[in-house]
């Protein structure tokens, strides 16, 4: 019951912030973290200026992509970044392309010899798209939303988690940041560049803790985290008490899809 209780008054908190959180008609951005197990699948949408997908899922959650997708009214990707080669974030990227027409595609500068990958590659052809493999940082914008999307320094990793690419998003005085799954060598790297911080924040690897995680977490002091994750594999409980710590407030995708909108000042997250 108390839990129910719990639930419901943080339902009414949300809604109470979104009511203050108005926009002008087609004005406004969404970002949407699917609930896909352990996996990233993250659609941003700029209200005047299209869709921004980061990473894919696996090939299993596909249809839970697309079955989004079509319930939003969204016919066309302007831009699908992919973070790295793996898996979980890759998997339903040949269905993507197949399903709808995709704009520009920037992916990190790497191969990886598995069956997503080849599915994605040959999706790619059929649709006549070319991927851009970034090797420095690229800025770009899809309608008031600025995009910083930021490569490793490396040309190889030994982990691939470590290719990731990190994507950063500035709406109005807002900023978002999607972290992929880097690992302890490419958190460093990003730490190195001196990082401001940010309101949002997609947990690198699934909420997993590395030994820099701590001072990660404090050079981006996020207002409010999301972790990507399953019941089978939940996220560390050292990364969440490390979030709380830095007065994040914590979401998890075993508990459900999270939204975030925005109009450029207010900023409202709901699950």
């Amino acid at each position: 019951m108390r839990r129910r209780m719990a639930a419901a008054l943080v339902t009414l908190l949300c809604l109470v912030a979104l009511s203050g959180c108005q926009t002008e008609v087609g004005e406004g951005l969404t970002v949407t973290v699917l609930d896909v197990g352990k996996a990233d699948c993250i659609v941003v949408q700029e209200m005047a200026g299209g869709t921004l997908i980061v990473d894919t899922g696996t090939e299993e959650s596909a249809d839970t992509m697309l079955s989004f997708l079509d319930r939003q009214g969204i016919e066309k990707v302007d831009l699908l970044i992919l973070t790295h080669m793996d898996k979980d974030h890759i998997g339903g990227a040949a269905a993507l392309l197949e399903a709808m027409p995709v704009e520009r595609v920037l992916q990190a500068n790497y191969d990886k010899d598995s069956d997503e990958s080849a599915a994605y590659y040959a999706a790619l052809a059929q649709a006549e798209r070319t991927p851009e493999r970034l090797s420095q940082t690229t800025e770009l914008s899809l309608g008031k939303a600025e995009i910083r999307v930021i490569p490793g320094r490396q040309d190889t990793y030994e982990q691939s988690n470590d290719y990731s690419l990190m994507t950063e998003l500035q709406y109005g005085t807002r900023r978002f940041l999607f972290a992929g799954d880097a690992e302890r060598e490419r958190l460093q790297e990003y730490l190195d560049e001196t990082p401001q911080q940010f309101d949002f924040l997609k947990v690198p690897h699934h909420g997993g803790k590395e030994k820099n995680s701590a001072l990660f977490f404090a050079a981006v002091s996020p207002a409010y985290a999301v972790i990507t994750c399953s019941q089978e594999e939940p996220a560390d409980e050292e990364v969440l008490a490390l979030l709380k710590q830095t007065g994040a407030r914590v979401y998890q995708t075993v508990d459900g899809t999270v939204t975030a909108r925005c109009d450029g000042r207010g900023l409202a997250v709901q699950q």
